[in-house]
């Protein structure tokens, strides 16, 4: 039986028939309890996923690069090189990218309310804030939002809804904030 990513068939290391990863190649199970095991192969499958889009296979760590501190990896990353999280480059020794003015942004019309993130708040999701925030008292099917992520970021959960695409689309201009802490 096939799923996406995923297939049934019998987990190379506990022989438990399970659903199993096609890149990772073990079962939760064995993933959970038996870590130390698995770790190399799941550290090579991240290390060529992060290959494939041209970022750092590890955190840099360059004695003679300049030090971000933006996350706890605290890269050190030389001349012409990015950060692990693949958003700040070394140019001419100071770091671009990474300022709100400057971030990279992946985006796509997301279908409501089945493939919404936050589907289970979100009130295009379940009709919660009727009618200030959604359309319907319910969820709005064949209304599509507008789903902005911070490409490349290692932050956990980095992500812009800006709204109902064709509605009331939301504006949020990450340049105005008078908080950034890195500037």
């Amino acid at each position: 039986m096939k799923y996406r990513r995923h297939y049934l068939t019998q987990c190379p290391l506990c022989n438990k028939g399970a659903i199993i990863s096609r890149s990772i190649g073990y079962c939760i199970d064995c993933i959970r309890e038996r870590f130390d095991e698995v770790w190399p192969s799941i550290e090579r499958v991240h290390r060529e996923s992060r290959r494939r889009f041209g970022l750092p296979e590890i955190v840099p760590k360059d004695p003679e690069g300049i030090e971000c501190k933006i996350c706890v990896n605290e890269c050190k990353v030389r001349e012409g090189e990015r950060g692990y999280c693949g958003v700040r480059i070394n140019k001419g020794g100071k770091f671009k990218g990474g300022l709100p003015e400057e971030g990279n942004l992946y985006w796509y019309y997301d279908p409501l309310p089945t493939n919404c993130v936050a589907d289970w708040v979100c009130p295009g999701g379940t009709g919660r804030g009727y009618p200030k925030y959604c359309y319907r008292k319910g969820p709005e099917y064949g209304c599509k939002n507008l789903s902005v992520f911070y490409h490349a970021c290692s932050f956990t959960v980095s992500t812009v809804r800006t709204g109902i695409i064709g509605k009331r689309p939301l504006h949020i201009d990450l340049s105005q904030q008078k908080n950034w802490p890195y500037k």
